[in-house]
């Protein structure tokens, strides 16, 4: 049990991510910034290849209008077969000759869905401070398609920072098929819970959610009282 608010803690788990890669970089036995250059080759793999017991389980969630975020990439083993079968892919890699192979990949078999991004875990903090004003924006606006964006992305983000679980990716993945235009892990994250913007499907999720094992409740949000639903 912690006395600390969520903003105390995000701040320390950046410390954390910050205090790592300080120490990997002090470490690190290759001169070259790029560790992965000389062997970014060895990580390609068939993106259509079968047998694989943790793509399998991957590929077995994807839903054909999902977005999926891809944290530290590389040459896109999980990347370019999730971009075969989802909507879009945003690829999130540091390494150039890494960016490099999955580019070349993206190029072979023709995924114009996948998006690659440079970026660092430290980004990943920033980012999510920026979809937090995103996300009220969209709120006080009543952009409900926007916030539903954001929880999409920020739960990708929160995913990478290992903050998720099976549990609550199966709830997300469930209410974005069941039709909910956002969804997000809420709360502490690891055993917390999850929040879905579903307007017109709020019972199509709930049923979905009740079939699988799991129990919810409905509530209406809005910017400020009586500014609207």
């Amino acid at each position: 049990m912690t006395t600390a608010t969520a903003a105390e803690l995000e701040s320390a788990w950046a410390e954390r991510v910050r205090a790592n890669r300080a120490q990997v970089d002090q470490v690190r036995e290759v001169p070259d910034r790029d560790f992965y250059a000389p062997v970014s080759s060895l990580f390609v793999a068939d993106p259509r290849r079968t047998g694989e017991e943790a793509l399998d389980a991957l590929v077995a969630l994807i839903e054909p209008g999902d977005r999926w975020l891809d944290i530290g990439a590389g040459a896109g083993r999980y990347a370019l077969p999730l971009a075969i079968r989802a909507r879009e892919v945003i690829a999130v890699e540091p390494s150039a000759s890494m960016r490099n192979a999955l580019r070349m990949g993206k190029e072979e078999h023709g995924l114009a869905n996948l998006r690659i991004v440079p970026g660092t875990w430290p980004e990943i903090l920033a980012t999510l401070g920026k979809l937090t004003d995103d996300a009220a924006g969209a709120l006080a606006i009543g952009d409900v398609d926007g916030l539903g964006r954001t929880f999409d992305a920020a739960h990708g983000l929160l995913c990478a920072l290992r903050v998720s679980g099976p549990e609550l990716d199966t709830l997300v993945h469930t209410a974005r098929a069941a039709g909910a235009i956002g969804a997000k892990l809420t709360g502490a994250g690891g055993g917390g819970a999850v929040i879905a913007l579903a307007p017109g499907h709020e019972r199509d999720v709930l049923a979905r959610w009740k079939a699988a094992g799991f129990d919810g409740f409905l509530a209406e949000i809005a910017a400020t009282p009586g500014a609207g639903r």
